[in-house]
């Protein structure tokens, strides 16, 4: 519907942009996502589906192989076991639950199959606080970690400032190429306030997708889990943290915008994410807009995939990264894991010893990697 249709009110999608103020890049960014899709995607069968769970697979893994070099990552971990989804109706739930086990590398196991769960799982007395008529009486039990992701990115960055060969820029982007400092590798990220330096302008195929967060007491949820709803991005994601529920969720596309004027455009997106919270937990809007709120932007690609792309600038070697609009948190380890190759890092040599160890574990890991290498085009 995002992409073959004129979005609805109830699903902000293009519309978040007008029309007339779309750019150049902007409209050739749209276009390339409708003729993807329309050339490769069939309602039988969607092959980003199938390099998204083989991504998230990888992911998982990695992130155990870099707990295994640095055992302070362990104390970022929220949650070892599973992650819930609800659906809409049994229909879209056979729906993933089908593409899932066909993806899932330890489906032969009991302990990590995909599987049905109840929703008691999710806080005793779930009625008292949700709303279950707005859901499939059944979840599906998909196997995740959770992690405390900005602790652990901010365990990273300690990391990273502590080597004397690293200098490491965090809330002061560098906007234009000129502006770089002497190196002999630039690493270039994207996200939050800062969408598009000039390097990514010209390099690049990823632009903005805004999305909301609410933090706002627990009220007894007790594992983490996601809402499948009509929102452009499809999930509302709920994760319960010590005494807070931590709430992401209300996407939609802004293109290359800055920061001030995404959140204008993402005004109704924002209200139409709240309304979306207020159906399921019942509460009242003007209540949760007591909590807090805010809005980040996240790196999108025409696929939704992540994007990974090496180049050389003046004779040094440039390499862009982002996450996906989709799962990025769980395919991030994975990422870095390429990058640190494309650095020319001895990651290899770490990673046979863990493949030895765990040999299923390492293969995930290879599948993602290679699919890394390969760019993400279907039918490659």
């Amino acid at each position: 519907k995002l992409l073959f249709e004129s979005a609805s009110e109830q699903s902000c999608g293009w519309c978040t942009i007008p029309e007339m103020n779309l750019t150049v890049h902007e409209k050739r960014w749209r276009q390339e996502c409708v003729d993807r899709y329309k050339k490769n995607v069939t309602p039988r069968y969607n092959p980003y589906n199938e390099m998204h769970a083989a991504l998230n697979y990888a992911g998982m893994e990695a992130w155990s192989f870099l707990t295994s070099l640095d055992k302070k990552i362990a104390s970022f971990r929220i949650s070892s076991d599973y992650v819930y989804v609800a659906f809409e109706n049994k229909q879209a739930l056979q729906a993933d639950f089908e593409s899932e086990s066909k993806l899932n590398p330890f489906n032969a196991d009991t302990e990590s199959r995909i599987s049905y769960a109840n929703t008691e799982v999710l806080r005793d007395n779930l009625a008292d606080v949700f709303a279950i008529d707005r859901i499939y009486q059944k979840l599906l039990r998909v196997p995740g970690t959770s992690w405390r992701v900005q602790s652990l990115w901010n365990h990273f960055y300690k990391v990273l400032r502590e080597k004397n060969n690293v200098d490491f820029k965090w809330d002061s982007p560098i906007t234009k190429v000129t502006s770089l400092p002497n190196a002999s590798f630039y690493l270039w990220t994207i996200g939050s306030t800062h969408t598009l330096p000039d390097i990514y302008r010209k390099h690049s195929r990823v632009q903005g997708i805004g999305g909301y967060w609410l933090s706002m007491p627990n009220p007894g949820f007790k594992v983490p889990f996601k809402i499948s709803a009509p929102q452009p991005n499809g999930y509302i994601n709920f994760t319960p943290v010590d005494d807070l529920l931590h709430i992401s969720g209300g996407f939609g596309w802004i293109g290359q915008r800055d920061f001030q004027e995404a959140c204008k455009l993402l005004k109704s997106t924002e209200d139409n994410f709240l309304k979306q919270i207020s159906f399921f937990l019942k509460i009242p809007i003007a209540t949760l807009k007591k909590y807090g709120t805010g809005c980040c932007i996240r790196p999108s690609t025409p696929t939704g995939l992540p994007d990974v792309k090496a180049f050389s600038y003046n004779g040094n070697k440039n390499i862009m990264i982002s996450g996906a609009c989709k799962a990025g948190a769980t395919q991030a380890p994975l990422l870095a894991l390429h990058v640190a190759r494309l650095l020319e890092l001895d990651v290899d040599t770490h990673l046979q010893s863990y493949k030895e160890n765990f040999a299923k574990s390492g293969n995930i890991i290879d599948r993602g990697l290679k699919l890394l290498d390969k760019g993400f085009e279907p039918g490659k």
